[in-house]
Parts: C-alpha cells; structure tokens; sequence
C-alpha cells in the first residue's frame, strides 16, 4: 500500500520484525549514480589506523540482543536524554522514502516491484550514517543490528566492521532474556490483520480484572493508555506464524546456536570497549534505570570516564547534624534523574 510516495514497511521487514535478506533484485547495481554526483558513496576505512579518536565526549553506543527485548524503545530513550542520533536500519529507509530523496525514490521503486532490500544495501545505509558528521558532533545510538541471514556479510563480519568507523564505539549494551520469559512475552502477542497493529495480552486493570485483554503496543518509549480494545476488535485478533511456538523454538535454537556464539567471539576481541550486559524484562520498564545505573558502575572505565553521562555532584538532604559536623551528603545528580519525569520510560499507566 502507498499513498503520497510513503510505501508500507511490511514490504520491508521480514516476519521476525528485522530486514528482510532475500535479494532478487542486486541493489548495488541497481542505485549506482553518476560519479560527480555520488553523494551517497559509502566507504569504510581498511584498516585501525584510519579510525579517528572520538573528539567529542558524546556517546556512541551499540545495543545488541535479542528482537523484542526493547532495544529500540531504550535506544530511543538514551537519544532523547543526551540528545544524540538514533541509528536504526529501517528508521534511515522510512526516513528517505518519506522526504523522498533520491535514494529514498530508488528504495521505493524497488519495494513497490516486490524486491527486497539486500543486506548489504541495508549494512552500506547504516555505516554511512554512523560515520556522518551529525552522529561525530552529537554522538549516536545504534540498535538493530547486526542482520541474520549471513547471505552476504556474517553476524560477525557487521559487528567487526563497527571497530573500524570513523565515529568509533565507545560502548557496547548486550540485553539478555532468558529464552522461557522471552517465550512468555512473545507467546501474548497479536497483531490487527486490518491495520497491522500489535497488541499484547495482559491482565486487565478494569472491569475484567483477572482476565487476559489485548492492549496496543507503543512503538516507543512513552507511556501508554491501557484502555481495553472494543470486543469486535479483540476477536479478529490473529497470532502471526512467528510467534507459534514451533517458530519461537527455531527463533531460540538460531541464536542459541548462530548469534550469541558470534557476540561472544565479538566481545573477546573489542579492544578495550566496555559492554555492558542486562538483564532485560518483559515490560521494558525499567530497562533504562538499569542501564543508566550499570553505566554508572562502569564510569571509571577511561572511555565511559570522558562522557558527559551523569552531570555534576550537589549537595542534597543537609539536615542539622550534618550542618553541626560540617558532613554534608553527596549525591551525584545526573541528566537522566532531571528528565525522568519529563521522559518516562514506558511504564503503563492505568486509564
């Protein structure tokens, strides 16, 4: 379906909700442009020694884990908190088709004849904006990522190529789920066959307490409205082929057996960049308490140590006998405690 030149992402996404790899069409031949006008030539450097220092004491983070572990709902938080790049595949597509660009015109004509975009393309589009001068003077975050289908480049080929950029990694993000609470997650999800909405079966706050209702997933980190869906709606609710649980298990024993394997082999071999690994949950709600709290343990690290993270200390709660014996309670007050409040991180509120 298009309308006004925006083509609909289902053409672009593939049932597990990551890029499509099949790739019947080459793309690479397909958008060549003229050489004095090829604007969007994508190179990377060939070796460590064409990478450049970060000058500027701004994040540049990858956050990597399983799909649907919020990933990208957190990424959109750290963004929206220090004010950097958000950097994800299908965001830099959506993006150039809507301000129709003329990648974005070629992009679109290939969707509209049925083709999907190859994973090199996808890579190619991604490491460009990484090295852009928007991510070097405000930082970025980078979520979905790596692709799976290794058609073209290996899980671990991608992940390498992010120690070669220009705007190098300053930090690493692995959030973990256990496959049985993925599992639980997954298995209540739903989707609308009418307008493509995900909804998640949750226990209702209302009338029918107790009772498993379908609720609308927010595509981003703000909070949403548990209202109840109308009744006429609950019942054309469909489970999509990827969440049977025959297909969880494949989706399991994959990157049980491929991926995790590939990060792995990836985190012992990255040159001093710190990781942080999470537990993820569910919810998602306090996915990013935990993550600013796990950045700040690690904020003696020399390259997490030069980021403008967590702001200054202050002095707070200085009640009389501090006054009396000159002691006064530190604590350390951050950008992300200021603008807690002001960007809540998902956490539904009851309607």
């Amino acid at each position: 379906m298009t309308t006004d030149g925006n083509v609909e992402m289902s053409t672009v996404l593939n049932a597990k909700g990551t890029l499509s790899s099949r790739s019947i069409l080459d793309l690479n031949n397909q958008m060549k442009y003229d050489e004095e006008n090829n604007s969007n030539a994508i190179t990377l450097p060939d070796s460590k020694e064409e990478t450049t220092q970060n000058t500027r004491n701004v994040p540049m983070f990858v956050i990597l884990g399983k799909p649907s572990v919020g990933k990208s709902k957190l990424a959109q938080r750290l963004c929206e908190v220090w004010r950097c790049e958000y950097v994800n595949a299908t965001k830099i597509i959506r993006d150039n088709i809507s301000m129709k660009t003329p990648l974005g015109l070629k992009l679109r004509d290939v969707m509209k004849n049925g083709f999907d975009l190859d994973d090199d393309t996808v890579f190619k589009l991604v490491i460009e904006k990484l090295n852009s001068d928007e991510c070097t003077e405000n930082g970025y975050i980078l979520d979905d990522f790596p692709t799976y289908s290794q058609k073209e480049r290996t899980i671990l080929n991608q992940l390498n190529a992010l120690l070669l950029l220009k705007n190098r990694v300053n930090c690493f993000i692995h959030i973990k789920v256990p496959d049985d609470k993925h599992r639980l997650w997954w298995e209540m999800k739903r989707i609308d066959p009418e307008t493509g909405d995900m909804y998640e079966l949750i226990g209702s706050p209302g009338e029918r307490r107790g009772q498993l209702v379908p609720f609308l997933i927010s595509q981003t980190y703000q909070p949403r409205k548990m209202t109840p869906v109308n009744v006429n709606l609950e019942d054309r609710l469909l489970i999509r082929h990827e969440e049977l649980s025959q297909c969880i298990d494949e989706h399991f024993r994959f990157h049980n057996q491929v991926v995790l394997p590939s990060f792995e082999t990836f985190f012992e071999n990255m040159d001093g960049i710190p990781l942080v690994t999470l537990e993820g949950c569910a919810e998602h709600s306090t996915l990013f308490e935990s993550t600013i709290m796990a950045l700040y343990e690690c904020s003696d690290k020399t390259i997490l140590g030069s980021l403008d993270l967590f702001g200054e200390f202050t002095e707070e709660d200085v009640n009389e006998t501090d006054k009396e014996t000159r002691t006064v309670n530190m604590q350390r007050k951050s950008k992300w405690q200021r603008l807690r409040e002001r960007c809540p991180c998902g956490t539904p509120t009851k309607g």
